[in-house]
């Protein structure tokens, strides 16, 4: 007979087998969701971890290489603009607490943007409407000296920088702004060109409103047959047309977008330092990480033994030298340390020794720490030195990396040169369309910083001994003696300010005619210059002798301007007495810079 135990087990055997399908589901479904949960970078977005902020989401999803695994079909997912507002947000927060981000900003807009930018229009009447662009009291914001490297710094540290122009169709003036890069969430192109904008959709709440609202803006380039051949959505309003866009209580009814961008991906532009930014972090917390090793070691710096009494006496001695705040109760301390340079005070029964330090590993942290620097300074396209980290090369090193380094900021600084060759021809365009002026040209010149500060003196040095080798006669090639005497003139040129030195030189390099162009051409008529001697190095003038007064104050770039004439035609073999005048005229530009220099 079946006792009860066994009618139990039956019962419950019966009932399992009839429930297993089901436990089994059961059992599948929470496999499937706990390789999910854990998993979770193949499944959900990041959106799922919207609550974290956004330093530790750019951790995790770091950590779980969400950008490399993709989805589960296996293929890459590429960038999102969630990613690229990640980006931004950690962005800005290094700018303002991130010092190697801050010096990258900093190198970036010193160096490339520069200091002073003028712009010279080639129609006069066109320079009278820049200048009030540039001067007005509407455009101070962003336009005045004090302002203006922002530009600069907010396009590297974002990745674009909106500049919008509010056009009065009255006069035609404009004042210019400057939208957060986030508030463009769409870019709407030509249908049949994806490179050419034609409207940027701009979504944003305004102060003191909860209701978000939409704009669509166009390219400042766009023409009205491009503008109106684009389909909007249904009840969109254009910034260009019938709506009423205002700026603080300035009505406009007329607004266009003029976008720069830097490290273009998928149409948007990327903070630049962004390839850098965990390295930089890394390094900040390999820092930490040193001072607090620092801090441990140096937390004890004696040793204090007791050579008899136990451990009554050990603690007698604990409580002398610890603080009453340990077991005080007053709230004052009245056993404060030592100042420097007091006396300790020990009979035989005490014995106090300096603990021997050792090595805390600070030569193979210096060391690691340099990789990691090295890394985190790479994406700002400059290296360590730049940032202060001096030790880390030699000097001949430092020296070789400088070319990278200015071609870098060289032509980001030709960047800046053709962004305000684009906004004069915003800022002109606007004044003929609205204004009813007329220019004959929109073209200007834009003037910057020179890249290196180049030393008149070094520069003299080299044009007086360049015309001692060609006045001694000794046997040179013509060719090196031209090369040599183009590259003194360059010298000058840029030592006194000229921003387009090639153009100064060679103004149309279509008619030089066939050439090496790194020869003088050979002037007509030749031109015979008597060069004043030069006094030897030390010498003082003679007592009582009156200065020489010249009869008309020099213009060194006049100087260049005539040294142009001389290269009008090229020849590739240019004579002994070329060279002689070439050199001649260098040492008077040069000359005028050393009086002007005084």
């Amino acid at each position: 007979m079946a006792t009860f135990m066994d009618r139990m087990r039956e019962s419950l055997e019966h009932a399992a087998r009839r429930a297993l399908p089901g436990l089994r589901a059961e059992h599948v479904e929470a496999t499937v969701f706990r390789a999910a949960y854990r998993e979770r970078p193949w499944v959900f977005t990041p959106e799922y971890l919207g609550e974290m902020d956004a330093e530790m989401l750019a951790y995790l999803v770091d950590q779980m290489q969400y950008e490399e695994i993709g989805m589960l079909s296996g293929e890459g997912r590429g960038a999102s603009e969630q990613d690229r507002l990640r980006e931004i947000e950690r962005s800005r927060f290094n700018a303002q607490w991130d010092p190697v981000t801050q010096q990258a900003l900093d190198l970036a807009t010193n160096f490339g943007f520069g200091l002073d930018v003028t712009i010279s229009c080639k129609d006069e009447a066109a320079q009278a409407v820049l200048d009030e662009f540039w001067t007005a009291k509407r455009n101070r914001p962003v336009l005045r000296e004090r302002n203006i490297h922002r530009l600069s710094r907010n396009l590297q540290r974002d990745g674009e920088l909106v500049l919008v122009g509010f056009v009065s169709t009255l006069t035609g003036d404009m004042t210019v702004r400057t939208l957060p890069p986030e508030q463009i969430t769409a870019l709407v192109t030509d249908p049949n060109d994806a490179e050419t904008v034609l409207f940027y959709r701009r979504e944003w709440t305004p102060v003191g409103s909860q209701t978000k609202q939409v704009l669509y803006y166009p390219d400042w380039e766009a023409d009205d047959a491009a503008l109106a051949s684009i389909d909007l959505p249904p009840g969109a309003e254009r910034a260009d047309q019938e709506s009423t866009v205002r700026l603080g209580g300035t009505a406009f009814q007329y607004a266009a977008i003029l976008m720069l961008q830097v490290n273009e991906f998928q149409g948007r532009g990327w903070p630049t330092f962004k390839a850098g930014a965990e390295w930089s972090k890394l390094y900040r917390q390999m820092l930490h990480d040193r001072a607090a090793v620092v801090r441990k070691r140096a937390m004890y710096t004696d040793t204090v033994k007791l050579k008899k009494g136990g451990a009554r006496a050990l603690s007698m001695v604990q409580a002398r030298l610890q603080s009453s705040h340990v077991s005080g109760t007053s709230g004052y301390e009245t056993n404060p340390p030592a100042i420097a340079g007091s006396d300790w005070l020990e009979n035989d029964q005490i014995d106090r020794v300096v603990r021997n330090l050792g090595n805390s590993g600070a030569q193979d942290a210096e060391r690691d720490a340099n990789a990691v620097f090295a890394m985190a300074t790479l994406s700002s396209g400059a290296f360590p030195h730049y940032f202060g980290r001096g030790d880390t090369f030699r000097l001949a090193t430092a020296t070789a990396m400088e070319l990278p380094t200015l071609k870098h900021w060289q032509r980001y600084q030709k960047f800046w040169a053709d962004a305000f060759r684009d906004l004069t021809d915003f800022v002109l365009t606007m004044k003929e369309r609205f204004g009813s002026a007329t220019f004959d040209t929109h073209e200007c010149d834009v003037s910057q910083d020179a890249m290196l500060d180049v030393d008149p003196k070094v520069v003299l040095d080299a044009a007086r001994a360049l015309d001692s080798i060609t006045k001694s006669g000794a046997p040179m090639d013509e060719n090196a003696l031209g090369r040599a005497a183009l590259y003194i003139l360059k010298m000058a040129l840029q030592a006194l300010g000229e921003s387009d030195v090639e153009g100064v030189l060679f103004p149309d390099p279509e008619e030089m005619g066939p050439g090496d162009p790194t020869t003088l051409p050979k002037p007509e008529p030749p031109v015979q210059l008597v060069l004043p001697p030069v006094p030897e190095a030390g010498a003082a003038p003679e007592a009582g002798a009156p200065e020489e007064e010249e009869e008309g104050a020099a213009d060194p770039l006049e100087d260049a301007r005539t040294l142009r004439a001389l290269l009008e035609d090229s020849y590739r073999h240019p004579t002994e007495e070329d060279m002689r005048a070439a050199a001649g005229l260098a040492l008077e530009i040069l000359d005028a810079l050393e009086r002007g220099a005084r």
